[in-house]
C-alpha cells in the first residue's frame, strides 16, 4: 500500500524566519485573535506578560475544546467557525515558532483541565512530528477557567517596546476594546513590573456628518461607517477594514483618490468576507480593489467635503506664508539707500524751501495730493507699506487685482486660476505674480507710486516701464531668496 506524503520538519525553520507584517507583534497577534474569537476562547480579557525569558498569554475565556489543534499545523477550530477570523490553523503556530522554542498550553474547558507542551527545536533535530495529545485532563478547580500559554527560550532580538505596542494592539484591536473586551499589558523587569490598560489608549474620537450605509461586492456584505474628525490622529485618519473583534488593514488610499485629512471611516466585512482574508490577517487576498472602489463611490460626498475643507486650511497657510515673504521682500528692498539723502526709500522726505532749510513743513503725504504725474514721487513719510494677499473665486478670466490705500496694498489672486494645492513648496512663483500685479498698478495708477520710489522715478525720468518693472522684480525676487536663506 502506498504510503501518505508527509511534509519534513525541516518547514519548521521557515516558519521561525517567516516575513510577518509588524514582525514579532503580529505574531503576539495571533494568540490575541485565539482567545478573542467567538468559535475559540471567547474571552473577555487577555492578558500579555513578558520579561526577558519569556512570554505568557492568557485569558478567562471558555478553553480551548481541542487541544491538538494547537499543536498541528493546518488545524484549527476557529475555521469551522464563520465569524472567527482564523481559517488555515497557521496563526498561533507560526506566532510561538517566530517568538520561542518551547511552548507549553494550559487550558480549561467544561471543568476539565487540559496541559500539553511541546520543543520545536526537538522536533526539528529529530525531525519527528510532535505526538497528539489525547489525554482526558482532570478536573479544574472551581474558579479555574481560560487558557495560559507560556513561551520559553525565547529567539534573540524579536522584543517590543511596552509604550509602542500598547499603541498599536490598542488600534488594531479598537473594535473589541470599544465592545468591552480588555486587553493588558505586563512587563516585568528585575522586581519592577509595568503595567498598560489598553482601553486608555484608544483616545477620543468625535466625528461630525456621521452617516451609516450598507454595501455589498460580488455578494459579500459589509456596513460602513464614516465622518470628519478635527485632529485625527496620524493612526486614526484613514479607512479602517474590519473583521469580528479587530481592524485588519488602514487604507490612505482609494482607487483613484487620496484619504484626506480629518477622514475616519470604517469597514465592518461581514461573515462571508472570511475566505477573502490574507493568511496572517493583515489584508484582503481578493476583492480588495473591488471594495475600496465601492467604498470611494459611497464616500464621495465626504471625500469632497474634507478635501474642499483640507484646501481652505491651504489656501490659508499659504496666503499668510506669501504675504509674509512678500512684505520681507518689501521691506529688505525698502532698506535700501534711497536717491534722496540715505535712509530707506520709503521714510525719505524732501523737506520744503522755509528759512533755514529747516522750517518747512513736509508735503502732504496722501496719494491723492500727489499730483496728476509720476514726476515727482513722495515716499509715505515714516511708516512701511502693508501688503495682504488672499485667493478669492470668481473673479473669471482676471488672474489678480490690486487695491491701493494710503499706506496699504491688497493683492487678490484667482484661486480658480492659479494652482494653489501643493504649491506651498512653490512660493516663488505665487510671488512672481503678486508683484508683477503690484508693479503694474504703480504704473497705471498714479497713486501708487508711493510704493517703490525709485521705480515711480525712474518711469518719470523717461525709463520705459518694462525695464523698470523687471529690474525691480528682480530685487525684488532676489531679497526673497535671500530672506529665505
Amino acid at each position: 500500500m502506498a504510503k501518505r506524503a508527509i511534509p519534513k520538519t525541516h518547514l519548521i525553520r521557515s516558519l521561525i524566519n517567516h516575513e510577518l507584517p509588524e514582525r514579532h507583534v503580529t505574531a503576539l497577534c495571533e494568540f490575541v485573535d485565539n482567545s478573542l474569537g467567538e468559535g475559540a476562547g471567547d474571552a473577555n480579557e487577555v492578558i500579555i506578560h513578558w520579561d526577558s525569558k519569556r512570554v505568557v498569554i492568557s485569558d478567562d475565556g471558555q478553553g480551548v475544546a481541542r487541544l491538538q489543534a494547537l499543536f498541528t499545523l493546518g488545524d484549527s477550530a476557529s475555521r469551522l467557525h464563520s465569524g472567527d477570523i482564523g481559517q488555515f490553523g497557521f496563526g498561533a503556530k507560526v506566532g510561538a515558532l517566530y517568538l520561542a522554542w518551547h511552548m507549553t498550553v494550559r487550558t480549561v474547558h467544561q471543568g476539565r483541565l487540559h496541559k500539553h507542551e511541546v520543543d520545536w527545536a526537538d522536533v526539528l533535530n529529530s525531525e519527528k512530528w510532535p505526538l497528539e495529545y489525547d489525554g482526558n485532563g482532570s478536573p479544574a478547580a472551581a474558579n479555574d477557567r481560560g487558557t495560559r500559554i507560556t513561551l520559553t527560550r525565547r529567539h534573540k532580538g524579536r522584543v517590543w517596546q511596552g509604550d509602542p505596542l500598547a499603541h498599536f494592539l490598542a488600534h488594531i484591536y479598537r473594535p473589541a476594546l470599544l465592545s468591552g473586551k480588555k486587553i493588558n499589558l505586563q512587563q516585568r523587569s528585575g522586581r519592577h513590573l509595568r503595567e498598560w490598560n489598553l482601553s486608555r489608549y484608544l483616545g477620543t474620537l468625535t466625528l461630525t456628518d456621521k452617516f451609516r450605509v450598507r454595501g455589498s461586492v460580488d455578494g459579500k456584505d459589509f456596513v460602513l461607517r464614516a465622518g470628519i474628525g478635527r485632529n485625527l490622529t496620524p493612526r486614526l485618519n484613514g479607512i479602517h477594514i474590519a473583521f469580528g473583534h479587530r481592524f485588519i488593514k488602514t487604507e490612505t488610499r482609494l482607487i483613484e483618490r487620496h484619504i484626506p485629512a480629518g477622514l475616519y471611516a470604517e469597514v465592518m466585512l461581514s461573515d462571508s468576507w472570511k475566505t477573502a482574508l490574507s493568511s496572517n490577517k493583515s489584508s484582503l487576498a481578493h476583492s480588495r480593489d473591488e471594495l475600496l472602489a465601492e467604498v470611494e463611490r459611497l464616500l464621495k460626498s465626504l471625500l469632497d467635503q474634507c478635501e474642499n475643507e483640507a484646501l481652505e486650511v491651504e489656501i490659508k497657510s499659504i496666503s499668510v506664508a506669501l504675504q509674509s515673504r512678500a512684505q520681507e521682500a518689501i521691506n529688505s528692498l525698502s532698506d535700501e539707500p534711497g536717491e534722496v539723502g540715505e535712509g530707506p526709500d520709503d521714510t525719505l522726505v524732501e523737506q520744503g524751501s522755509g528759512s533755514g532749510g529747516g522750517g518747512g513743513e513736509p508735503p502732504d503725504q496722501r496719494p491723492e495730493a500727489q499730483g496728476k504725474g509720476l514726476s515727482e514721487p513722495q515716499p509715505a513719510a515714516n511708516r512701511r507699506t502693508g501688503i495682504s494677499v488672499s485667493f478669492v473665486p470668481n473673479m473669471g478670466e482676471r488672474v489678480s487685482k490690486v487695491d491701493v490705500s494710503r499706506f496699504d496694498v491688497r493683492v487678490s489672486l484667482n484661486r480658480d486660476l492659479l494652482i494653489i494645492k501643493g504649491s506651498r513648496d512653490n512660493i516663488h512663483s505665487l510671488l512672481v505674480t503678486v508683484f508683477n500685479a503690484v508693479l503694474d498698478e504703480c504704473i497705471t495708477d498714479e497713486g501708487a507710486h508711493y510704493l517703490f520710489p525709485n521705480f515711480a522715478r525712474d518711469i518719470a525720468n523717461g525709463e520705459a516701464p518694462f525695464n523698470a518693472k523687471q529690474r525691480t522684480l528682480y530685487k525684488l525676487l532676489g531679497e526673497h531668496q535671500r530672506t529665505m536663506h
